[in-house]
């Protein structure tokens, strides 16, 4: 079993659950794109008539590609990202705050977006900074690149500069371990509760493109310059 499993497997309660709330928001048979596609479960999850994922480790992109050769799988970093295909849904599962130039990703997410088009965002509340540094620390977590701890703020103004205007944002997991008799109870029962639910250590985030914004303006012209 490779290192990227294996870690997967140590925190698989809170991998179902990202499962689980893609599949909430994603219907099957929807074209998905996913930035940060990892080994490619996420994608595989929401049954996409077409999915691609993007990721810019060799290693994903390869454990991707022999386990789900019915999807499509590409090496390179999501500030290089281009497409000719347009999406119905895009995954950013916990991807944002390890971009170099965040501004240019969404750039490239707006350029396959139509207007139906949503984009969802998870990723963890600041709240748990130092819990999962702790994790990291005595292994119970993958080691990871420093990344930048964006909040829901940061993130909303991004994606208005981006040309895209959040819809809906949210908190669950509040116990990320089955712990016997604590896990059900903290995050089916108190999770949801006010409060509380600040606690929680995914948010996510389902965001549209904004219609007639300055941005998709200077794209489309951008490309009507280059086909002349």
């Amino acid at each position: 079993m490779n290192s990227l499993e294996q870690w997967k497997r140590k925190n698989i309660e809170y991998y179902k659950d990202i499962e689980r709330l893609y599949k909430f928001f994603i219907p099957e048979d929807s074209k998905v794109l996913e930035l940060g596609s990892g080994s490619g479960d996420l994608l595989n999850s929401v049954n996409p008539v077409f999915g691609l994922g993007i990721d810019s480790n060799e290693l994903a992109i390869e454990i991707s590609l022999n386990k789900f050769p019915e999807l499509e799988f590409q090496l390179q970093p999501a500030e290089l990202f281009q497409c000719d295909k347009v999406f119905d849904y895009i995954i950013l599962s916990n991807t944002i705050s390890y971009l170099e130039n965040i501004q240019q990703s969404l750039l490239n997410i707006y350029q396959v977006s139509e207007p139906s088009t949503k984009l969802i965002i998870t990723f963890h509340n600041n709240g748990w900074e130092l819990i999962l540094r702790l994790a990291t620390v005595f292994k119970q977590r993958m080691p990871i690149e420093t990344l930048n701890w964006l909040d829901y703020e940061d993130i909303r103004n991004l994606l208005e500069l981006g040309g895209f205007e959040v819809i809906l944002h949210g908190k669950q997991m509040l116990c990320p371990r089955r712990i016997p008799f604590i896990f059900k109870i903290f995050n089916q029962f108190l999770a949801p509760l006010p409060i509380v639910n600040n606690l929680c250590l995914t948010e996510y985030i389902v965001a549209k493109p904004k219609p007639n914004n300055i941005v998709g303006k200077l794209i489309i012209l951008s490309k009507k310059k280059k086909v002349n």
